[in-house]
């Protein structure tokens, strides 16, 4: 994860979009085989967030402007905000919250990154 969101604060979009695309396809897998691997929940929280930022990035890096902008990075962060509500449910213990929080941090100082700002609760463990 730590690579994606280098890649992502380096400017280098198009990198950590793949990155964090195939993130989620490999939690994705372990998750169709444990469902309660919070780890893996966690993991792909953050992957949908990078790729949230990477969809904002994109609009602005070629000046898209379509009738959806914004329905693509709201559905991203509906996706990220189910999804470590399920981890949590699973593992709401103070020092996983606390890891995952950190590489949110992190995501959340990349260019766009404030458009995570309401899915912050949700990696913090509020409901």
């Amino acid at each position: 994860m730590v690579n994606e969101i280098i890649a992502l604060r380096q400017g280098e979009r198009e990198t950590a979009q793949e990155a964090f695309t195939k993130s989620i396809a490999q939690a994705d897998e372990i998750l169709a085989k444990t469902p309660d691997y919070y780890s893996a929940l966690d993991a792909k929280g953050l992957s949908i967030c990078g790729l949230a930022i990477c969809d904002l990035r994109l609009k602005s890096d070629d000046g898209r402007r379509t009738v959806d902008d914004g329905q693509s990075s709201m559905v991203y962060r509906q996706q990220a905000i189910e999804t470590f509500q399920k981890a949590h449910k699973i593992a709401p213990h103070a020092g996983v919250v606390k890891s995952v929080l950190r590489l949110f941090d992190e995501l959340v100082k990349c260019d766009g990154g404030e458009i995570l700002n309401d899915v912050r609760k949700a990696v913090e463990g509020a409901e």
